[in-house]
């Protein structure tokens, strides 16, 4: 087995351009789902390749980079970039510090930004080569949202800050009254942020406040911004519907249950998961309820042609619409997540480690 040079870890990581590697083998057809039942979805196979994950090694986080996928494997944070063309292992790192908790991966050009709750780095993309080390202004609990080369953070101490990665210090800073835990979003013109005290802040991307309100319980969930609004969960049990420019309540949405994750929209209709109660469906412009899928926890993934593509733990569902009715239901290996490439592209990856790319027929 390959082993690394007795040179300190960190030197390894910022001066050789491949670090110690330990190649994985050539794809093979190590599928999560059956090719046949993937055309029964809409989808062809295109490649899949499986992560040889050590004993006592876990998928942390999987995430896909523009042409890159991205994996965390936990504990010891190896790091591994993929072609999401085919495949094929671009690079392999080991972690300055294996115990780091890290958070998933942004992509600014041809560098990756990615983050402990003290630390940000910045890495190349093409080599995995460390470029800089930056400390934040604050500890954080969420991966940055990128504004130009601002890293756009909420900090435990209730402060939201930009920290330019390029320069290596805070840009601007704004206080709120409680911790940030939920990642920030942008909207297109400004940043919205909400802190677990309930209160949720606009603001222009030089951190002046543009707007503010408050719900009535701690906001855990990421907002979500999108062309027809910002949708903000509350454990309050209310998903709220701002206008994006006054934030002015559009609509709200009433659950019988606390509110942690963030809805998912795919055209008009947001998926919303109530933990508990299951996953609803709900018109994006009104907040109406189009369907409910009792106790079930499915995460949507894609919309095309009338139907919406689902995941749970071990199955792929394809559901109509309007009507909730389920179209197909296929097996896959333990789901560890579903992400979306370009053009339509789906990658899934299980929890053992296998990933299987599907395009669109």
């Amino acid at each position: 087995m390959p082993r690394c040079s007795p040179l300190p870890l960190i030197t390894l990581l910022l001066v050789l351009p491949t670090g110690c590697q330990t190649p994985l083998p050539e794809p093979t057809l190590n599928v999560v789902v059956d090719p046949v039942d993937a055309q029964r979805l809409g989808f062809n196979y295109t490649w899949s390749r499986g992560l040889a994950l050590a004993e006592g090694q876990r998928l942390g986080h999987a995430t896909v980079l523009d042409d890159l996928v991205f994996v965390v494997e936990e504990p010891n944070n190896l790091m591994t970039a993929l072609s999401m063309k085919d495949g094929r292992v671009a690079w392999m790192k080991p972690w300055l510090r294996p115990h780091d908790r890290l958070f998933p991966p942004v992509r600014n050009g041809d560098k990756i930004l990615i983050n402990s709750e003290t630390d940000l780095y910045v890495i190349e993309a093409d080599t995995g080569r460390v470029l800089a080390i930056q400390p934040l202004a604050s500890p954080v609990r969420h991966a940055p949202v990128m504004v130009g080369d601002y890293a756009v953070f909420g900090g435990f101490d209730g402060r939201l800050f930009a920290h330019d990665h390029v320069a290596g210090f805070t840009a601007w800073a704004h206080l709120f009254d409680a911790p940030i835990t939920a990642q920030p979003t942008f909207t297109g013109h400004g940043i919205f942020a909400a802190d677990a005290g309930g209160q949720y802040a606009l603001l222009d991307v030089d951190g002046h406040l543009l707007r503010s309100g408050r719900t009535f319980d701690r906001v855990s969930a990421p907002p979500v911004a999108t062309g027809i609004g910002i949708f903000v969960a509350s454990e309050d049990h209310t998903l709220y519907a701002l206008n994006r420019m006054t934030l002015q309540d559009r609509w709200k949405f009433r659950a019988n249950h606390s509110l942690t994750l963030p809805p998912v929209q795919l055209g008009n209709v947001l998926y919303l998961r109530v933990p508990g109660a299951g996953t609803i469906a709900l018109d994006a412009t009104d907040g109406r309820e189009m369907w409910k899928l009792e106790n079930l926890d499915a995460v949507a993934v894609h919309s095309e042609a009338g139907a919406v593509l689902m995941f749970t733990g071990d199955e792929l569902w394809k559901i109509n619409i309007g009507r909730g009715h389920v179209l197909r239901r296929v097996p896959a290996a333990s789901l560890h997540s579903v992400l979306s490439g370009k053009n339509g592209a789906l990658l899934l990856v299980s929890q053992s480690g296998r990933m299987m790319r599907l395009d669109r027929i």
